[in-house]
């Protein structure tokens, strides 16, 4: 299940992701994508 799960937000990751760059710029949406991953490396 929990595969399942990342696999579906990789999913949505690379449809969105350009959306999200063009909002935002490129730089600060790879920042904030591996937000959640540098979160989870602290817990």
């Amino acid at each position: 299940l929990v595969v399942s799960i990342c696999l579906v937000g990789a999913f949505l990751g690379c449809m969105l992701s350009g959306w999200i760059a063009d909002g935002v710029g490129r730089r600060r949406a790879f920042q904030l994508s591996a937000l959640p991953m540098i979160i989870g490396a602290f817990l």
